[in-house]
C-alpha cells in the first residue's frame, strides 16, 4: 500500500503513540507536514509506560486512570499543536479520553473531563 501512494498521510493518534513507545512530538517533529487527521489523547506516561511493557493490560491501564484530559498527561499536547500549526495544519483535532465506568462518576464525570480539555486546546 505504501508503495502505492508517494507520501500517504498519518493519523496521529498521541496517546497510543506514547503507549507504543514512540514520542508523539518527535514523531510530528519529523512528519508534520503528512499529518492528515490528529487524535489528541493525553496520557499518564507512568501507567503507559506499564501497559507498553506488558506489566498491565490495556483495560486495566485505562481503568486506572492512563488517560487524562488534554494537557494534564505527558504527551506534550500544547507542543505538537504548535508543530503541526507551523507547517499550517487545516485538518481535524480529535479530543479523546478513554475511560471504563463502574459506577456513576463523582462531580461532573467524563463531562467535566471534556470541558478541561475544550478549555485546555481553546487556550493554545
Amino acid at each position: 500500500m505504501f508503495g502505492y501512494y508517494s507520501t500517504p498521510d498519518i493519523c496521529l493518534d498521541t496517546g497510543h503513540l506514547q503507549i507504543g513507545g514512540t514520542d508523539p512530538l518527535e514523531l510530528v517533529r519529523e512528519f508534520a507536514s503528512r499529518v492528515g487527521h490528529a487524535h489528541l489523547k493525553d496520557v499518564n506516561a507512568d501507567l503507559a509506560g506499564q501497559v507498553g511493557r506488558g506489566e498491565c493490560g490495556f483495560t486495566d491501564g485505562v481503568k486506572a486512570g492512563m488517560f487524562v484530559p488534554l494537557g494534564q498527561g505527558d504527551c506534550r499536547i500544547a507542543e505538537i499543536v504548535a508543530e503541526l500549526q507551523t507547517v499550517k495544519y487545516a485538518g481535524w483535532y480529535v479530543m479523546e479520553q478513554d475511560t471504563i465506568l463502574s459506577a456513576e462518576p463523582e462531580g461532573e464525570g467524563p463531562a467535566g473531563d471534556v470541558r478541561a480539555s475544550a478549555d485546555f486546546l481553546l487556550g493554545l
